[in-house]
């Protein structure tokens, strides 16, 4: 599978979401260095941005906010996250748990092109 900007952005913003855990986006990117083909027009790039999530987990406070932000904007991205209020409406309980509700499509993190 041929890995672009947009696959490495995908799975930044799966993590951001907690649908992956950093373990499991450091796995990804270290058999993503090791096993798939990246995108000859950004090799480089991809490369230290898929480095610096493999290190990530030795380093003592991980990856921060900025650092999300500064490796998703040279994939082309912007990380915007829209805050909704807990705890109004018929799917309160279900947002109180992590969860979104029947009418949250805004609490997605939506990843913006520059």
């Amino acid at each position: 599978m041929l890995i672009t900007k947009q696959t490495v952005a995908l799975q930044i913003a799966a993590h951001l979401r907690h649908q992956i855990s950093l373990a499991q986006l450091i796995d990804w990117a270290e058999q993503t260095l090791m096993d798939a083909e990246l995108d000859d027009t950004d090799v480089a790039t991809l490369a230290a941005i898929l480095a610096r999530l493999v290190v990530s987990d030795v380093c003592a406070v991980g990856l921060t906010w900025e650092d999300y932000e500064d490796l998703l904007r040279q994939l082309g991205y912007v990380p915007r996250v829209p805050v909704i209020a807990v705890g109004i409406g018929s799917d309160a309980k279900q947002r109180q748990h992590g969860g979104l509700g029947t009418n949250d499509k805004e609490n997605i993190l939506e990843l913006s092109v520059n």
